[in-house]
């Protein structure tokens, strides 16, 4: 009897260990959820506030397709030529100390407005 008392606490010890270590993983894991989550939150919180912003500063190849490729009498030229109108301001009424990628925006739309 001695014998099955020992594999049983042997096996319940290799048991408990096992259940031991899956604790430590299950609580590593958790507390990599949240480190995660806390990237995420930050991550959209970063998307929602640059996005608009992005979303002001860029020009979309369609727009530059359309003003390029349509006469000036059509109307969704002056539409396109209007929205780049748009954004150019929005960049003008940019910081005064403007960020050097918004300065090359700026450099490269008055380059297309000088050839429209």
């Amino acid at each position: 009897m001695s014998l099955f008392r020992h594999k049983i606490e042997t096996f319940l010890c290799g048991f408990l260990k096992n259940i031991n270590t899956l604790n430590e993983e299950i609580t590593s894991l958790q507390s990599q959820s949240q480190g995660i989550q806390i990237v995420t939150k930050n991550c959209q919180s970063i998307s929602n506030r640059l996005g608009p912003i992005l979303d002001e500063l860029t020009v979309p190849d369609s727009v530059m397709r359309i003003i390029i490729n349509l006469p000036v009498t059509e109307s969704e030229f002056k539409n396109q030529l209007e929205m780049l109108d748009r954004k150019m301001q929005f960049i003008t009424n940019f910081d005064e100390e403007k960020p050097k990628a918004c300065q090359e925006v700026i450099e490269n739309l008055e380059i297309v407005i000088k050839h429209v």
